[in-house]
């Protein structure tokens, strides 16, 4: 691990060809955090000295070695270090949750944790949910894999992660239900992951209600695999992308398929023939009407792996890792309230006078903003024609786009449009056919409908309690946390003999109120369900224990994995052959001089002219 990486040292140059490195005190206090007390003295020990200035100067060898030496005493309590990590941010963090899972032997196969915030972000941005295990950053060779979403500044976002020690479907049914029992039960409207079949399957068992996507980036280099033979042949790629992109309706793609399979002689075991019996994953007019927060592909899960290359490595021990996660995602966060507090404190440049544009200016951040702004834009370059077919609403076609307008035909009394090519059912923005007939029909403000909360700076972080909105009458276990959560705030908040005395009579009375309440026949039914509410709700439990066993004592012991072999990213950079490549390739085969056959010469020819 190259030192500067750690931040510890800072480097000074002595005269030519001479470089030592200085550690002042703010730099001491940051290798503190990654040793232990006996490591301390042993770096401040008195050989480190400079006899001269009094100060730490120790070289770059110097201080490779001394770390090495901390890493190879910690071999074997990594994993111990990582609860006692998570123990403490439970101090902190009343809503911190964690949870391990071990082996027969006692070795630790899965890790999962989340902060508060993180749990609190997910409660407002958990519709759309990317899931990648691609990443391996620790010498134990797990796969990171993080929860990432998008904010409302359209950042990515982490709504907790995991290291697992195989990618098999238990694996991933542990992390995925630990996952959904950390956040209160909440299932996400959509989730993208790549085209990994265990994790197919396992999300279909724990997330029956959300829509599976693949990743659209996965599919396209696929293809340029596996259809090699098929491009060869003439007229496919027209009738590949007509079939693919230029179908109007599901029945029409169907339909197309039949056609494509018969003219080009596609057997089932193609794996085009295979792409197409899990159609409703990937192919747009299966999610066409399905909210997806813009994302079609495992970007956003690649990016937060990239950023965390400025902060661990490879070989970064499991509970350095913890502790850099922790920084990387303080810097994630820095960045999000960078944009909120831009947002609240300017004012939005306008390019037209058109009231819609002040009023989205006023509600939408400004990254939502501005992809409204350049639908605005665009909307006045377009022409829109009637089509008048007898019917109550308005229709018009607009760039070979239909839109159907009505003018009050909700209850609020507001105006309503929809477009046929669902950029505001897919992105949550209005795109630029539906903003051109609000601007010939005078629609001075966007109809409340379409602003969705989360594109709004209303959506920013807040250290006071959320609203929960009720759904069915039900009572959920996110309506039982929030409850907690208020409670624990007013804790927190009492910080005088006066508050103290105000608040306490209030809580009095509401106590009482509960106490009659739970007395009655209907509140009484609710006892089992309030139970599984708690179960889920004290959170942090793993197989082996629970947060509130004493975990760092002699009577548990938690046991490091075995390093497993990397399938991730190779050693050398590969880059994918295109079909050009892999039929180049193909023709270097080696020729025989005998008997003129491909893949042999002459010397292991079998060929017998008599």
């Amino acid at each position: 691990m190259d030192i500067n990486e750690l931040g510890l040292c800072r480097l000074h140059e002595e005269g030519e060809g001479h470089v030592t490195q200085g550690i002042d005190s703010q730099q001491v206090e940051d290798m503190h955090e990654l040793t232990t007390e006996d490591d301390q003295e042993m770096a401040m020990s008195p050989q480190s000295q400079d006899e001269q200035g009094g100060s730490a100067v120790i070289t770059r060898v110097d201080c490779s070695n001394h770390l090495r030496g901390v890493r190879s005493n910690n071999i074997g309590k990594e994993c111990m270090a990582i609860v006692q990590i998570f123990k403490e941010k439970k101090l902190n963090d009343d809503f911190f949750f964690f949870d391990v899972e071990l082996d027969e032997f006692g070795q630790t196969r899965c890790v999962f944790w989340a902060d508060g915030r993180s749990r609190m972000a997910y409660s407002e941005f958990g519709d759309v949910v990317v899931f990648d295990t691609t990443y391996k950053t620790n010498r134990f060779g797990f796969p990171f894999a993080p929860f990432v979403g998008v904010n409302h500044h359209m950042q990515s976002i982490l709504f907790g992660c995991a290291l697992i020690a195989d990618e098999k479907e238990e694996s991933f049914l542990w992390v995925f239900q630990t996952w959904l029992r950390c956040m209160l039960g909440k299932h996400p409207k959509t989730i993208i992951t790549d085209q990994d079949l265990a994790m197919g399957k396992a999300i279909a068992k724990v997330f029956p209600n959300s829509g599976h996507r693949l990743c659209s980036w996965h599919i396209g280099r696929n293809s340029m695999k596996y259809l090699v033979d098929l491009k060869s042949k003439e007229g496919f790629m027209m009738d590949y992308n007509n079939w693919l992109h230029r179908s109007e309706s599901i029945e029409a793609f169907e339909n197309r398929w039949g056609e494509l399979q018969a003219t080009y002689n596609i057997d089932d075991k193609h794996w085009l023939s295979k792409m197409y019996n899990i159609r409703h994953k990937w192919v747009f007019l299966y999610w066409q009407d399905i909210f997806t927060a813009g994302m079609t592909s495992t970007q956003r899960s690649e990016s937060i792996n990239s950023f965390f290359d400025g902060f661990v490595n490879a070989q970064t021990p499991l509970d350095e890792f913890v502790m850099q996660y922790d920084k990387a995602l303080v810097a994630r966060r820095n960045d999000e309230e960078n944009e909120d507090f831009k947002t609240l404190d300017s004012i939005a440049n306008y390019y037209t006078s058109h009231p819609i544009e002040k009023h989205a200016g006023e509600v939408y951040t400004r990254a939502v903003f501005n992809i409204f702004q350049v639908e605005l834009r665009e909307s006045d370059s377009m022409l829109a024609e009637r089509i008048r077919d007898g019917s109550e609403n308005a229709k018009y076609i607009i760039c070979n786009q239909t839109v159907v307008f009505s003018k009050d035909c909700s209850e609020d009394g507001e105006p309503s449009a929809t477009c046929s090519c669902k950029k505001f059912e897919i992105e949550g923005v209005l795109c630029r056919h539906i903003l051109k007939i609000f601007k010939k029909k005078e629609v001075a403000k966007i109809p409340k409908r379409y602003i969705l909360r989360r594109w709004t700076i209303d959506a920013r972080y807040r250290s006071s309690v959320m609203m929960v909105e009720t759904c069915n009458n039900v009572f959920t276990p996110l309506m039982k946390w929030n409850a907690q959560n208020m409670c624990f705030r007013i804790a927190q908040s009492i910080s005088s003999l006066e508050m103290y005395e105000k608040i306490m009579p209030k809580l009095k009375d509401i106590f009482e109120i509960l106490g009659e309440m739970s007395s009655a026949p209907e509140h009484r039914s609710c006892t089992g369900q309030n139970e599984e509410n708690q179960e889920i709700i004290g959170s942090s439990s793993c197989l082996a224990f629970s947060s509130e066993d004493n975990v760092c004592g002699s009577n548990v012991s938690i046991l490091d994995p075995k390093p497993i072999k990397t399938k991730g990213r190779p050693r050398v950079n590969t880059r994918i052959e295109s079909g050009i490549d892999l039929q180049l390739s193909a023709k270097r085969k080696r020729t025989c001089s005998r008997c003129g056959g491909k893949g042999h010469y002459m010397t292991t020819c079998t060929f017998n002219p008599s």
